[in-house]
C-alpha cells in the first residue's frame, strides 16, 4: 500500500527558518498521520486474511483488529486536535472540510474514553463493549457482488446485533481486496476507509503549502538513529618509588 507520507515529503525536510515550536507541531502532525496510515494498512492486511476463513471463532484476531482500528481512531483524533491549533496554519476550506468529515472520530473516541458512563446504553442497544468491525470482502464468483463481514470482539449474547455494510449488487471486489471498513458502537459509526482517504487529501494539501514555503531554502533532516558505545581503554599504572622511611 502507498504510504500516507512519502519518503520525499516536505514534512521530512522542514526549512531551517521555522521556529522550533512550529517544527514540533509539523512533526506531530506528520507522525500522527503516519501512525494512522500504518495502523490502517495493518488492519487491512489482517481483515484480508480473515476473509479466507469460515465463520466462527477467530482466536486473538478480533482483539488485534480492534487494536488496529482504535490506533487509527486515536491517531486521526490527535491529528484533528493538532490541526486546529498549529501556528501559522490557515483555516481554509480544505481544513474545515476535513474537520467536518472526521467529526465522527471525535464522537466515537469520546464514547470509548467514557465507557463507564455509556455501558447501560450499549447494553440496551445490544452492542459490543468496544464496538464492532464491518467491511466488504472479495466476491465469491467473478463479477459477483462483494461479501459482507462482521467481526464481533467480545462475548456474543442473546439480542446482540449490528448492521454490516450495504452490498452494492452491481459492484464486485477481486480476491485479496476489501473495502468500506467501519467501526461502530453506541450509535456512532466511523468509516475508516473514508477517513483515511480524507486524511490523505488534507496531508497532500499541507504538503503542497509547505513545499511552496520551503522552496530554495536550507532544510533539516528527520528520523535519525544515533548510536553510542563505550570502548574500554587499557590503562598503564606507572611505578612509584616508595617514600623514604
Amino acid at each position: 500500500m502507498v504510504p500516507i507520507i512519502s519518503t520525499a515529503s516536505p514534512f521530512r525536510r522542514i526549512p531551517v527558518d521555522l521556529p522550533r515550536r512550529q517544527i514540533l507541531y509539523f512533526d506531530a502532525l506528520r507522525l500522527s498521520a503516519e501512525m494512522a496510515g500504518l495502523a490502517f494498512d495493518h488492519l487491512g492486511s489482517l481483515l484480508i486474511s480473515v476473509c479466507e476463513r469460515e465463520s466462527g471463532p477467530v482466536g486473538d484476531t478480533a482483539v488485534r483488529a480492534i487494536l488496529d482500528a482504535y490506533s487509527v481512531i486515536d491517531s486521526v483524533h490527535r491529528f484533528r486536535q493538532l490541526l486546529q491549533v498549529t501556528p501559522r496554519l490557515e483555516h481554509n476550506a480544505v481544513l474545515k472540510l476535513f474537520l467536518r468529515q472526521s467529526k465522527d472520530v471525535e464522537d466515537l473516541r469520546h464514547i470509548v474514553q467514557h465507557l463507564n458512563r455509556d455501558v447501560d446504553r450499549i447494553v440496551q442497544e445490544g452492542l459490543a463493549a468496544l464496538g464492532t468491525l464491518t467491511w466488504l470482502g472479495p466476491s465469491l464468483v467473478s463479477d459477483g457482488p462483494p461479501r459482507s463481514y462482521v467481526l464481533q470482539a467480545g462475548t456474543s449474547y442473546p439480542g446482540q446485533w449490528t448492521h454490516g455494510p450495504v452490498i452494492d449488487l452491481w459492484s464486485s471486489l477481486p480476491s485479496g481486496t476489501i473495502a468500506d471498513i467501519s467501526l461502530a458502537t453506541a450509535g456512532c459509526k466511523v468509516n475508516l476507509s473514508s477517513i483515511m482517504k480524507n486524511l490523505g487529501s488534507i496531508v497532500r494539501s499541507l504538503e503542497r503549502s509547505l513545499e511552496e514555503f520551503a522552496e530554495n531554502k536550507e532544510r533539516f533532516g528527520s528520523d535519525v538513529l544515533l548510536t553510542f558505545a563505550l570502548t574500554p581503554v587499557e590503562q598503564t599504572v606507572e611505578s612509584v618509588d616508595p617514600l623514604p622511611t
